[in-house]
């Protein structure tokens, strides 16, 4: 009797299945989570030419946690005003996406940030909000 195929046999062919879609599922989260350790390496690179503490409140949210503090908070419809913020004006064409952090130091001390940070304490306004 000639051996049975694994397509012959529909409990061989279901388990042969499941092992391709866990397969793939771990495919996808290998990239995705490729992806998410890009984006750390960039902030702890961002984070490394300060000495002062880097603040990111909502680094652990996911979107909809962040709109819901937005909507409380009253920020919300502004957020989404199409308009040109510091986001879209300040980002180059092509961002580094593998920053090294002995560039990123010699542009940061190339930079004279001192009149921005005057101006920025100068038009400071203190709002209190309250999400609880």
């Amino acid at each position: 009797m000639p051996e049975e195929k694994w397509y012959q046999n529909p409990e061989k062919a279901s388990q042969a299945a499941a092992v391709i879609i866990l397969a793939l599922a771990a495919l996808l989260t290998w990239l995705f989570a490729g992806e998410e350790v890009k984006k750390m390496f960039a902030l702890a690179v961002s984070g490394d030419v300060t000495d002062l503490p880097v603040l990111r409140p909502v680094i652990g949210m996911d979107k909809s946690e962040i709109v819901e503090i937005a909507r409380k908070i009253d920020t919300f419809d502004i957020s989404i005003e199409p308009y040109e913020d510091c986001c879209t004006v300040f980002t180059p064409k092509h961002p580094k996406t593998k920053p090294i952090l002995e560039e990123v130091i010699a542009a940061q001390n190339s930079f004279d940030f001192e009149p921005l940070i005057q101006k920025a304490v100068e038009e400071t306004e203190v709002k209190r909000f309250n999400i609880c």
